[in-house]
């Protein structure tokens, strides 16, 4: 935040790709992560599934919210971890 210059009392959603919330990536992370990027305990935090496109849909929703709901600042960002398998 203090990097964007983004006054983190002013963001009221943080939105947060993940492609598998279960686990140690679970726990709704987005509302870990607001706290952890020092926003109030006030602002939302949304963790949003939909597997490889978990960015891509973050991305949607925040620009809904600003052009919608006249939000003035969504913070929004991705974690996808994926598994690969080796066949013989």
């Amino acid at each position: 935040m203090e990097r964007a210059g983004v006054d983190p009392a002013e963001v009221e959603d943080v939105i947060m790709g993940c492609a598998h919330p279960e686990g140690a990536t679970g726990h709704n992370i987005a509302r870990q992560i607001a706290i952890r990027a020092g926003c109030p305990v006030t602002t939302a935090g949304v963790t949003v599934n939909r597997y490889c496109s978990s960015g891509l849909q973050t991305i949607a929703i925040a620009a809904q919210r600003v052009m919608v709901d006249k939000c003035r600042s969504s913070s929004r960002a991705a974690s996808n971890r994926f598994r690969a398998c080796r066949t013989k």
